[in-house]
């Protein structure tokens, strides 16, 4: 894994982490991509980028819990 790649999954993993605790605090429908885009210190766009949307990234995100 390169640079690259290993910075691309940190921001993934930034990501996930900052949603999930906004998820837990205030719920599901509650939080806003701006949100998440803001405690994970990323754009809303960086966030689409990995995620293609809300629900995608809701999913991602229980995964990630479970996992």
């Amino acid at each position: 894994m390169d640079g690259f790649e290993r910075r691309r999954e940190l921001k993934k993993k930034d990501i996930l982490e900052a949603a999930l605790e906004l998820f837990m605090k205030y719920g599901v429908q509650k939080v806003s991509i701006a949100e998440i885009a803001k405690e994970a210190n990323v754009s809303q766009v960086t966030i689409y980028n990995y995620f293609d949307s809300k629900n995608n990234l809701i999913h991602l995100v229980f995964k990630f819990y479970v996992d």
